[in-house]
């Protein structure tokens, strides 16, 4: 406790030791408000072992610049920042323009050429190619018989079977094709086989074929 009564009351010394120090880091009486009032706790926290007096308090605080609390950093900067900014360097002196070039010589005047020589005589005109001459009339064509009509590219398809003759060619070669795909269709008018036949491309081989010879 003793301790602390003593870096309180020393604190001022600190501050008017600040404004002693030199022109560039002396901080105005502002800045000496702001850091009595802002830093006292960071000082004791932080430079126990510097002597309260001297740039080499200030120089503790910026030290420790970023364990200080907000207030105190705002009150260490506004006094070493104006110290730290560099000093504006003088402009370059702008560079003497360069001495203008002498105009290049012209270039020398191109050889005339020699214009080219006249022809004696001029070429003679190419001849006009003869005349076409024209395609006799084409002779009548000769009248031909028209062509036979085309033979029938499909058998014509036999005569629908009698409900006893479908019902024999089911049970005899399609008798599983039938129950899995056309079971629904009565075994009369054809109707039977007419299903197989859409359905030819899943059926078994042995109605298949027997489907193909009932064609023929």
């Amino acid at each position: 406790m003793k301790y602390r009564h003593l870096m309180a009351a020393a604190l001022p010394a600190l501050l008017l030791a600040f404004a002693a120090a030199p022109a560039g880091a002396a901080p105005t009486a502002d800045q000496q408000k702001a850091i009595r009032s802002a830093c006292p706790g960071d000082f004791r926290a932080n430079c126990t072992g510097v002597s309260p007096g001297g740039a080499e308090a200030l120089q503790c605080l910026e030290k420790n610049l970023s364990t200080l609390s907000p207030a105190c950093q705002a009150a260490v900067k506004a006094v070493s920042a104006p110290a730290a900014a560099p000093a504006a360097a003088a402009p370059a002196p702008a560079p003497a323009p360069a001495a203008a070039s002498e105009p290049a010589a012209p270039p020398p005047p191109a050889a005339s050429t020699p214009p080219p020589a006249t022809k004696n005589a001029a070429a003679p005109a190419p001849a006009a190619p003869p005349p076409a001459k024209k395609a006799p009339p084409p002779a009548a064509a000769a009248q031909t018989p028209p062509p036979p009509p085309p033979a029938a590219a499909l058998t014509p398809v036999p005569p629908p079977m009698t409900p006893k003759q479908e019902a024999r060619f089911v049970r005899q070669s399609c008798r599983q094709d039938y129950r899995k795909f056309c079971r629904m269709e009565p075994l009369s008018g054809g109707r039977a086989v007419a299903c197989l036949r859409a359905n030819a491309a899943a059926l078994d081989p042995v109605c298949k074929y027997a489907l193909m010879t009932l064609q023929k």
